[in-house]
């Protein structure tokens, strides 16, 4: 077949693209779907919106998928592999380089920040840091490749990297996507080269960039791929200079519609994802969804629309919590022991019971005072209240605790469903005698607690060694902080009903695992998740 794609048909493409799901699988994570509806915040976004959290694929982005589609396609000379980066294509490369025994050599811009550089240097790979935007970075890979004879992983116009793309559209047609519509973020275009490729005249796609840079928009009105200025704060992974020729050709072929938003759109989609439905993505994952929550796409009467997460590696949230980078690291905030960790480990647990009730003002004079310090660890204490939805901060009305909403607790236990069965479903694979010992100890401790705040914390544990042996970082962050809100709910309903008993639940859940049955385990967790009810 022509390599490249040039005479390529959509039957080509589709081919190319099951090819890549079969080479790939078991090389790449099956990322979750969810469908959430209605956000907060003055969006008035009142229907259904799907969405694919390919956030928490391997290293934090979709990337991984035409890394490994055109290592695994393609012979690999001794000299290794280069690319060029804006940060996370470059961790991709150097990860799957790293699983399938590749020395790499990546080259990032310096915009790429400090989160992906760190997480490209934790891969092993041979990290260059060069000046400027993506575009110097892509020069010095191809003089290293000319030097060298290394095999160049072109971050989004290359039929193997577009086909490896194309498998997050085939997997999230194969778990059920209803959407008419499917919104995506645009760099260079190989994610939604991959979604065309895949979709064709199936479903309408809409590109969303950032109104800085938007290399795909500035192609379609010159009806040529030119060169564009890039910046803004989704710049280190949708800052691409030119549009890639595949897409390109694919989006002039199809008429596609190419939206951008600001990026006081993107922040805003952003800090949505994370304060009402406790999802971390970077700037460009906020993107797709930005459109819908700024106005800048308005789904007709019954549409049905779905968007793409399609990255989460940031160093600091705008929340105020801090992550610790790297493909290997546990993303979730750095809880070092401060002030105001002790500050926030109090309030929250204050609120989570119920000792704090919903309107309560948190004075940060008074707080300091208890605290014996100063209002700067207290305001930081009081950033992750709000990031977590304990607390909200009004004009001149200070911050205060959240009312408690008992609409939410429905989509958060749903959202629990989802996410701790498949970090269950990848755990079966790594269960260790000593993870089911730890998981038993935590079963009876929590069967023995006298109290509901004992309880509470017990069966916390319990659910997180169960599900640790996943090894999905981001997956489990993501759980830790759905059960905040579903124990503030309990705290509040259920406070007065406690007591102590025999979680017949987690005793299946245990004795199912032991006999291997993954079905019967996940069937467990979910009927035992609904109870909450």
């Amino acid at each position: 077949m022509d390599r490249t794609h040039t005479n390529w048909t959509a039957e080509n493409w589709i081919t190319e693209i099951k090819a890549a799901e079969a080479r790939i699988a078991g090389h790449v994570q099956i990322t979750p779907v969810m469908q959430t509806r209605g956000f907060g915040g003055g969006f008035g976004l009142d229907y259904a919106i799907e969405m694919k959290l390919e956030h928490m694929q391997h290293t934090g982005s979709f990337k991984a998928r035409g890394a490994f589609n055109t290592l695994l396609s393609q012979d690999v000379p001794a000299a290794g592999l280069v690319a060029a980066s804006g940060g996370n294509h470059g961790a991709a490369v150097g990860y799957a380089a790293h699983q399938l025994g590749h020395k790499a050599r990546i080259y990032v811009p310096e915009m790429a920040g400090p989160a992906k550089i760190a997480l490209i240097r934790e891969t092993g790979a041979d990290l260059q840091v060069v000046p400027g935007a993506y575009a110097n970075a892509l020069e010095q890979a191809r003089a290293y490749e000319t030097e060298t004879g290394a095999m160049q992983v072109h971050a989004y116009d290359a039929p193997g990297t577009v086909a490896g793309q194309g498998t997050c559209f085939a997997e999230w047609q194969a778990q059920g996507l209803q959407a008419d519509t499917v919104l995506i973020a645009v760099g260079g275009g190989g994610l939604i080269a991959g979604a065309m490729a895949w979709f064709g005249n199936s479903r309408k796609i809409v590109a969303v960039e950032p109104e800085t840079s938007c290399a795909l928009h500035a192609a379609l009105d010159a009806q040529t791929p030119v060169d564009v200025e890039v910046s803004g704060v989704a710049a280190n992974a949708l800052g691409a200079r030119r549009i890639g020729s595949i897409c390109f050709d694919l989006a002039a072929a199809r008429n596609l519609t190419a939206l951008t938003v600001s990026d006081a759109a993107i922040t805003a989609a952003q800090t949505a994802l994370w304060r009402q439905r406790r999802l971390l993505v970077e700037p460009a994952g906020a993107a797709a969804l930005a459109a819908l929550t700024s106005g800048a796409y308005k789904p007709a009467p019954g549409e049905k629309v779905a968007v793409l997460l399609c990255g989460g590696n940031i160093a600091r949230r705008s929340t105020g919590l801090r992550l610790a980078p790297g493909p290997n690291a546990s993303y979730r905030p750095d809880m070092s022991a401060t002030i105001a960790d002790s500050i926030y480990q109090a309030l929250s647990e204050q609120i989570v019971t119920g000792a704090l009730s919903a309107g309560e003002k948190l004075r940060q004079d008074h707080i300091a005072r208890a605290f014996d310090t100063s209002h700067v660890p207290v305001r930081e204490a009081l950033l992750r209240l709000e990031a977590h939805g304990l607390a909200i901060s009004e004009p001149r009305r200070g911050t205060r605790v959240s009312a408690l909403n008992p609409s939410e607790i429905r989509e958060v236990i749903e959202m629990r469903v989802s996410l701790e069965v498949l970090a269950l479903t990848h755990a079966f694979a790594h269960f260790s005698a000593a993870d089911l010992a730890r998981a038993e100890s935590a079963r009876i401790a929590c069967d023995e607690a006298e109290d509901m705040a004992s309880w509470e914390r017990r069966n916390r544990d319990f659910h997180r060694i169960l599900l640790a042996p996943c090894q999905m970082p981001r997956l489990l962050a993501a759980i830790d902080d759905l059960h905040i809100a579903s124990a503030r709910h309990l705290f509040a309903n259920w406070q007065h009903q406690w007591r102590p008993r025999v979680d017949q639940d987690h005793a299946a859940l245990l004795q199912a695992i032991r006999r291997h049955d993954a079905n019967a385990a996940c069937e467990i967790l979910r009927r035992h998740l609904r109870r909450v009810r």
